[in-house]
C-alpha cells in the first residue's frame, strides 16, 4: 500500500566478499508502477541488469556500504540517470539494513519538486536583476504598510529597502498629499490600475514629484494581496503641470 517505491535487495558478493551488486528478492506495487516492470520480471533480477548507469553514478557503492555498515543511507535531491525511464531523473532514496546481506531501499522521484524549484529561482533571479537595475522604485503594499520595496528606493528617497519595510506608506507622503493618495489606494484596491501624480518626501525631507501607477496584487492562489506601486521621479516637470492645470481651473471658474 506504500505510494513510493520499496524493494527488498539481496547483496551479490565476489570471492573476496566485496559487493558488487544486488538482486530483487521482494518488491511493492509501487515499484512495478514506476518500472513499468511486473513482479515476476523483476524478482531475481539484479540491480545492474535493471539500471546499469548504478555502477558509473556511484549509487552501487553508498548501496554496499549501507549493506556493509549497517548504517541507514539518507540521500535528497540524488540526479540520475534512468534507464528504464529514458531520461535524468531526481530522487530521494532511502536505505537500511535489515539483516544478513540483505537491505530495504525506498525512493522517490522529485524531479518536478526540483524542476520547479529550479524555475522559482531563475525568475527570482530575474526579478531580482530587473529590481535592481530599474530606476523606477517598485513596493508591495499591505494593509498600508510598505512590505517590499526595491532597491532603487535609495537613491529616490536616499534610503536602502530595510528603512522602508515595516512603515506605513503614509510616511513618505507630504500632508496636504494624505488625501489624494488615500483616494489613488481605495481606486486600486477596488481592482482599478491608476496612473497618477503626486509627491514624496526623502529621508533628508526634500519632496519629489512623481509619476505613481498603482495595481492591485495577487498572489500565487490569484487572491487580492494588497497593492503595488511603481514610482518615478520626474522633477519639476510634475510641479509646472500641477501649476498649468491649477491655472487653468482658476480661468474655467
Amino acid at each position: 500500500g506504500m505510494l513510493d517505491p520499496q524493494a527488498l535487495l539481496e547483496a551479490v558478493r565476489d570471492p573476496a566478499g566485496r559487493i558488487t551488486d544486488f538482486v530483487y528478492r521482494d518488491i511493492n506495487r509501487a515499484t512495478c508502477e514506476y518500472l513499468g516492470m511486473t513482479r515476476e520480471e523483476l524478482i531475481g533480477l539484479t540491480l545492474l541488469e535493471t539500471m546499469p548507469n548504478l555502477g558509473p553514478s556511484g549509487l552501487l557503492e553508498l548501496y554496499a556500504r549501507c549493506a556493509d555498515s549497517h548504517e541507514p543511507m539518507i540521500l535528497d535531491d540524488v540526479l540520475y540517470d534512468n534507464e528504464i525511464l529514458s531520461g535524468p531523473r531526481h530522487y530521494d532514496i532511502r536505505g537500511n539494513h535489515v539483516g544478513g546481506d540483505f537491505i530495504t531501499l525506498t525512493w522517490r522521484d522529485v524531479t518536478e519538486r526540483v524542476e520547479s524549484a529550479q524555475r522559482i529561482a531563475r525568475s527570482e533571479e530575474s526579478f531580482r536583476l530587473l529590481a535592481e537595475n530599474s530606476g523606477d522604485v517598485v513596493a508591495h503594499i499591505r494593509d498600508g504598510v510598505i512590505t517590499w520595496v526595491s532597491p532603487s528606493v535609495s537613491d529616490v528617497l536616499g534610503a536602502p529597502p530595510d528603512h522602508w519595510i515595516g512603515q506605513d506608506m503614509r510616511a513618505i507622503a507630504p500632508r496636504d498629499e494624505l488625501a489624494r493618495q488615500g483616494a489613488i489606494v481605495a481606486r486600486v484596491l477596488s481592482g482599478e490600475n491608476v496612473l497618477a501624480r503626486s509627491r514624496v518626501i526623502a529621508v533628508d525631507g526634500s519632496t519629489h514629484w512623481i509619476h505613481l501607477h498603482g495595481r492591485l496584487f495577487r498572489n500565487a492562489e490569484g487572491h487580492p494581496d494588497g497593492l503595488t506601486v511603481a514610482l518615478r521621479v520626474i522633477g519639476d516637470e510634475g510641479r509646472i503641470t500641477e501649476e498649468a492645470e491649477e491655472a487653468r481651473r482658476l480661468q474655467a471658474d
